[in-house]
């Protein structure tokens, strides 16, 4: 498998503006957090990868069984500083 046939899983650009984004947002903004888990499920829906270990950082972690779905990880949380 060549580095061209290797599916873009995540945008390094849209991640880095959804990273900017979340920097300015209050808790208070529950819509734009629970879409961002949305988006978040969708794209590690694709993913077969089993996680030990998942870091939940700011009021995104409120959606972390949403977002893992099935998974059996151990989940730790973090404010957004």
């Amino acid at each position: 498998m060549s580095a061209n046939d290797i599916p873009e899983i995540f945008n390094p650009r849209r991640r880095r503006a959804m990273l900017d984004r979340a920097a300015n947002l209050r808790s208070t903004d529950a819509f734009l957090w629970q879409h961002m888990a949305d988006a978040l499920t969708e794209q590690l829906a694709v993913v077969s990868r089993q996680f030990e270990r998942v870091l939940f950082i700011g009021p995104i972690g409120h959606w972390a069984k949403h977002i893992l779905g099935n998974q059996t990880s151990e989940v730790q949380y973090a404010p957004l500083c």
